[in-house]
């Protein structure tokens, strides 16, 4: 595309100095000379599409070599021989015939949104809401309480259920305002889960 905007370029400043360089007179009967409105008009039309021919070729010659910028950000990069345009993944550009090493993909790096430290174990702390029960009557009563909440168990041992788990714990801390408001008392506890994934791995409680 740059190439193209080169040559129109070229081609408009041709056409635009010949069209200037036109003789719009015409001879008269007594040995004069007068314009011609008729060459007039040619060269201005001449005119007209030189500099046509000149302002598109400065708009290819712009636009293209950002897109030419653009593909070598996207899975391109220029061949270290003839700078030509060639996929990371060759091992040979298809321009020149030359042996290049292919470029490696960059593992994806996780990042954290709320840019927590993991552990030593590669695993992001959350917050848990433990809720205590010693009897099955107990028991009921904390899951019909947690079922009229709208707030799902997310795990339960023989003494806690649990809900959760969150990434902050001013949110675990809210919910247990809530569970409060309904008869509902628990402690928050930390809860270490895979950042990728989410998963459950350990707690440090129960």
């Amino acid at each position: 595309m740059r190439k193209f905007g080169i040559i129109a370029i070229v081609v408009g400043i041709i056409v635009i100095i010949s069209a200037l360089s036109m003789d719009v007179s015409v001879a008269t009967g007594g040995g004069g000379r007068v314009n011609n409105i008729g060459l007039m008009a040619d060269r201005q039309n001449y005119t007209i599409l030189g500099g046509l021919f000149f302002i598109a070729g400065i708009l290819m010659a712009i636009f293209g070599g950002k897109s030419q910028s653009n593909a070598v950000s996207v899975g391109e990069r220029q061949c270290p021989f003839c700078a030509e345009l060639i996929k990371n993944q060759a091992i040979k550009c298809k321009h020149c015939g030359s042996d290049v090493e292919p470029v490696k993909a960059e593992e994806p790096i996780y990042v954290d949104p709320l840019n927590r430290i993991p552990n030593k174990d590669g695993l992001i702390r959350h917050w848990v809401v433990a809720l205590p029960f010693s009897t099955k009557a107990e028991y009921a009563k904390v899951k019909e309480g947690l079922i009229l909440t709208g707030i799902p168990v997310h795990s339960e041992t023989d003494r806690f259920l649990r809900v959760g788990p969150y990434p902050v714990k001013d949110e675990a801390g809210r919910i247990l305002q809530k569970l409060m408001q309904n008869s509902l008392h628990g402690n928050i506890e930390e809860f270490w889960v895979v950042p990728d994934e989410g998963v459950e791995v350990t707690s440090l409680h129960g």
